[in-house]
């Protein structure tokens, strides 16, 4: 083989492996793109569900708030009814006391 050819074929495979490695690059690009977008979508959908989230929490809040002081006010009711029937029933005794005498 002259070495001309020999030269020849060389640079022949050299190209032709840097063509493949061209295009094994573009497609780690491309893959690297994709991801990107794919996180990125990701990212967003998260970023939602954390939105949804924090105001279900707020309204949770709220709603406990409310129900707290409903517990409180219906606490301080039966108190307030439990001393008036005390009260009642002390004021009822002493009446009957009362009228024995």
């Amino acid at each position: 083989m002259f070495p001309f050819c020999a030269h020849f074929l060389h640079l022949a495979h050299v190209i032709k492996i840097h063509g493949w490695f061209q295009e094994v690059q573009q497609k780690k690009i491309e893959v690297a793109k994709q991801n990107n977008v794919t996180e990125g979508i990701q990212s967003k959908q998260l970023r939602d569900k954390l939105m949804e989230l924090e105001t279900e929490i707020e309204k949770f809040r709220s709603e406990n708030a409310a129900l707290t002081k409903l517990r409180t006010e219906r606490e301080e009711v039966r108190f307030y009814k439990s001393r008036l029937f005390h009260s009642q029933r002390t004021t009822g005794i002493l009446m009957q006391e009362v009228s024995k005498r």
